[in-house]
C-alpha cells in the first residue's frame, strides 16, 4: 500500500480483501478450501482481526462456517502438522468466539493437540518428522495458542498451558543444535529457508511471553 494511505484506509482496505475472498470462494469449492490452507486462514484471520479490535459479522459468519467445515474435514490421513495446524484452527475459533458451539471446538481443538503432541514431539524434543522447518513451525503454534489464551483467560486450563510451555522448551533445546551460527536452520528433511521463524525470533516471542526457553 501507499505510505499515504492512513492506517484507518489501510484497515477498510484489507477488511475489503477479506470480503472480497469470502464473496470469490464459495464454500467448499476450490483449493482455498482444502483443509491445510483453512486452518492457516482461520488463525491469521483471527489474528488480525484480535489485533486490530475488528468486529465484523459477515467475517465472523465466514470464520464460523470455516471452522464447522473444518472440523468435519480433519486430517487424520496425513496427520503430522497437518493435524497440529487443525488443532490450532480449532482452538482459535473455539477462543475467539463464546457460545455452545465454540466450545465443542475448543475442546476438540485441545484435545487433538494434547494427543498429538506427545505422539508426535520425541523424548529429546525434536518432532517426529525431523524437519527443522515444521519444528519450528510448531513451536511457534505452540506460542501463538499460549498469547490467544490469555487474551481469554481461565478458557484453556492451566496445566495444559504448563505442558505447552514445557514442550516450547524442550523443542529449543533441539532446534539449537540443528541452527548454524548464522541463525539459519540445518537443512535436514524437509526443510527451506524464510518459511518458518528462526530460532532468534522464537526466542524473542517466548520472551514477550515470559515463557522460558
Amino acid at each position: 500500500y501507499s505510505k499515504d494511505i492512513t492506517n484507518e484506509e489501510s484497515t477498510d482496505l484489507k477488511i475489503d480483501l477479506l470480503i472480497k475472498w469470502i464473496e470469490g470462494n464459495p464454500i467448499k469449492e476450490g483449493v482455498g478450501w482444502e483443509q491445510y490452507p483453512t486452518s492457516l486462514r482461520i488463525v491469521n484471520w483471527i489474528k488480525w482481526l484480535n489485533e486490530n479490535s475488528i468486529d465484523n459479522d459477515f467475517i465472523d459468519e465466514s470464520l464460523a462456517i470455516q471452522t464447522r467445515y473444518l472440523i468435519k474435514k480433519i486430517e487424520f490421513h496425513l496427520s503430522a502438522n497437518h493435524l497440529l495446524a487443525n488443532a490450532k484452527a480449532l482452538i482459535f475459533s473455539g477462543l475467539y468466539f463464546n457460545n455452545p458451539e465454540s466450545e465443542k471446538w475448543l475442546k476438540r481443538g485441545i484435545g487433538l493437540l494434547s494427543l498429538e503432541l506427545k505422539h508426535q514431539i520425541l523424548n529429546d524434543g525434536a518432532h517426529y518428522e525431523r524437519s527443522p522447518m515444521y519444528h519450528s513451525i510448531i513451536m511457534e503454534d505452540i506460542l501463538d495458542i499460549v498469547q490467544i489464551s490469555r487474551l481469554q483467560p481461565n478458557r484453556i486450563k492451566d496445566n495444559l498451558l504448563d505442558d505447552l510451555e514445557e514442550t516450547f522448551r524442550k523443542m529449543f533445546k533441539w532446534l539449537m543444535w540443528m541452527t548454524h551460527p548464522d541463525n539459519s536452520i540445518a537443512y535436514f528433511n524437509d526443510s527451506s529457508p524464510n518459511i518458518a521463524p528462526s530460532l532468534s525470533e522464537l526466542e524473542e516471542y517466548a520472551r514477550i511471553l515470559a515463557v522460558d526457553c
